[in-house]
């Protein structure tokens, strides 16, 4: 055995028996089953129906596709590692880490106060000349928004903070659990030497690689490799996680950005969770969730499940269809859903629309004081209470791509399931 290899397992053993894992013996087996299948080297081969059995103690008849049990595990693992030396660990001299989509564990040494010092400032150095050069690219203004929620916060007055929006986001400013602020990055079909192709209806790399219209534009460039791409978001949901990160950051101090691509199951447990995209690239993720919806987006607009006397049963965006979706001068359907995550334990509050300029409109109304107030005095219920759970249809006008219009059509309390 390697030091390197006797460095990590005298480390998790450390880990293992700190406060941080005292209560969690779940977590302190699975995490000495990584550390001996990593120092090993058998790591890399683990499958999730293994990590379940033989790390958790599951029954031989566990089924990762029905029980998603190991991922969730493993997500909390990893946040209590994370927990551990921002606490107890802080000045271990070996970090052991459990990066994400992996059963691996790398250990690392701690550098010295002086090659961290050097490090940070070639890395300001990059980093500058890197976001000043990919500012052009829509992905790198969603990377942007992130990075400035904090010095955004800074600039929140009182004034921009008021008893509406505390009764809006109370789910999230009271809960202990970290929040994720989400933003789509749909699947494009990168053609290499040509470009990138993006088909609506397509949310996976296996419907991307049976496509007819992929073939058709293969065939017509002579068949060029492919390959999957989910480098690019819309300037719209960079510029919503901007603002949502502004709001929230100055009341929470565990916040982070996401991209849905890249979003597991295991995240949406163990974190609240504010997505802003087109509701198709989550469907999945929707439909596991404990509740029955009133209101889904479709591509022709928002369909309203159980219509009320004198409501229609789509409220269909104008000329829009799937060949001809909305473009940056006209209105669209926006919906604003807040939902429980799996098993009932935390929020998911969504801002969905065909359209990018409707879905920023819609975070637009839930982040200003006097949109929060509007909204709060449509949801609240008979007895005056704020609904933990609901949906909120808007019809938003925009010009050039930018909001200049919202109102209200249409809204529901929502109740968790069984």
């Amino acid at each position: 055995m390697t030091s390197t290899q006797d460095r990590m397992l005298g480390q998790v053993e450390r880990i293992v028996h700190s406060d941080t894992l005292r209560n969690a013996e779940a977590l302190r087996r699975l995490l000495k089953f990584l550390a001996e299948k990593s120092a090993s080297g058998e790591a890399d081969e683990l499958k999730e129906y293994t990590v379940g059995v033989d790390g958790l103690g599951r029954p031989v008849s566990y089924d990762p596709r029905h029980d998603a049990a190991a991922r969730i595990q493993v997500g909390r693992l990893r946040q209590k590692i994370s927990d551990y030396y921002r606490t107890e660990g802080k000045d271990d001299a070996v970090i052991v880490d459990l990066p994400k989509g992996q059963f691996k564990l790398i250990c690392s040494v701690r550098p010295s106060d002086d090659t961290r010092r050097n490090s940070r400032e070639d890395f300001w150095k990059k980093a500058t000349l890197a976001v000043s050069t990919c500012l052009i690219a829509c992905a790198a203004l969603a990377i942007y928004a992130g990075v400035r929620f904090n010095g955004a916060a800074k600039q929140l007055t009182r004034t921009d903070w008021n008893p509406a929006l505390q009764e809006l986001w109370r789910p999230f400013i009271a809960s202990d659990r970290p929040i994720i602020i989400m933003i789509a990055d749909p699947l494009f079909v990168q053609l290499k030497g040509f470009g990138t192709y993006r088909e609506l209806v397509i949310n996976s790399w296996e419907e991307a690689v049976a496509s007819p219209n992929v073939a058709t534009i293969r065939r017509a460039l002579k068949n060029p490799a492919i390959e999957r791409s989910s480098r690019y978001t819309g300037v719209s949901e960079a510029n919503a996680s901007f603002l949502l990160g502004k709001m929230l950051s100055a009341h929470l101090s565990h916040i982070s950005l996401a991209r849905s691509s890249e979003f597991s199951w295991a995240q949406l447990a163990n974190n609240n969770v504010v997505y802003v995209g087109a509701e198709r690239i989550i469907e999945g993720q929707l439909q596991s969730l404990p509740v029955q919806l009133e209101f889904i987006d479709d591509f022709a607009g928002v369909t309203n499940v159980h219509p009320r006397p004198g409501e229609p049963k789509l409220f269909g965006d104008p000329v829009a269809t799937l060949a001809n979706p909305p473009s940056e001068d006209g209105e669209s359907y926006a919906l604003v859903s807040r939902i429980p995550g799996p098993d009932g334990q935390g929020d998911l509050e969504a801002f969905t629309s065909n359209s990018a300029p409707a879905r920023l409109a819609a975070v637009q109304l839930a982040t200003s004081p006097e949109g929060a107030r509007n909204m709060i005095e449509r949801l609240r219920t008979p007895s005056g209470q704020m609904p933990r759970y609901y949906q909120l249809v808007l019809r938003v006008k925009f010009k050039g791509g930018i909001p200049t219009e919202t109102s209200f059509v249409a809204h529901r309390e929502l109740h968790s399931t069984p």
